[in-house]
């Protein structure tokens, strides 16, 4: 996977001068004061008449760099739990967005058998129609989840009976009605081969 080489550039589109920063400047900036000083800047310098790009690029080009974020993204999703996951591996890496990362649970130290899950919020209640689920990407089938269930709640406490089950694919999976919640808990029931690991690259989820 190429990864991104440039942190900041700037381009003339058209009539217009865009400024591109491929590093968090909007989130958590009253406890982020390098990043705060940073956006400052920036902005200032924008205003200034020395925002003069050099380059121009055609807007084409540059809607080919944005990429539409995830449901997950998008509602602000973050893991409150996972039973077992090995360091560098971590249950925020299966909603980060970025294919070649992945939850894994723990081989080194603590290894727990099946099942294992990890449960989401989310930063509002939704209707959730359905879940999708990225296997690791690296070509390595171990802690591949051969069977799930996945649960969706309104306060992470009462879960109800599964929204989905069954052999786990990668084609998106749609519950049979739309739930309403703010939790999603997605539980890996077994995997092949006896293998105790369980591995996902991407969750995301189907809000329309």
């Amino acid at each position: 996977m190429c990864r991104k080489l440039a942190v900041l550039f700037e381009v003339q589109v058209g009539k217009g001068r865009l400024l591109l920063c491929s590093m968090d400047i909007h989130n958590d900036l009253d406890r982020r004061p390098v990043a705060r000083q940073l956006r400052y800047s920036l902005l200032r310098y924008m205003e200034s008449n020395a925002f003069r790009p050099a380059v121009s690029v055609s807007m084409e080009a540059i809607q080919g760099l944005f990429q539409k974020p995830s449901a997950m993204q998008s509602l602000q999703a973050k893991v409150v739990f996972a039973d077992s996951q090995e360091r560098g591996y971590e249950g925020s890496k299966a909603i980060d967005g970025d294919p070649a990362t992945m939850w894994h649970t723990a081989w080194t130290v603590d290894k727990k058998p099946y099942p294992h899950e990890i449960r989401i919020e989310l930063a509002q209640d939704i209707e959730i129609y359905g879940f999708s689920c990225l296997l690791r990407q690296d070509g390595n089938r171990n802690g591949r989840v051969a069977e799930y269930a996945c649960y969706v709640s309104p306060d992470g406490k009462n879960w109800g009976p599964p929204a989905a089950e069954g052999i786990l694919k990668e084609e998106p999976v749609r519950f049979g009605k739309p739930v309403k919640g703010r939790f999603f808990r997605f539980v890996a029931l077994k995997g092949y081969n006896n293998d105790p690991f369980a591995s996902v690259a991407e969750l995301d989820l189907i809000i329309e």
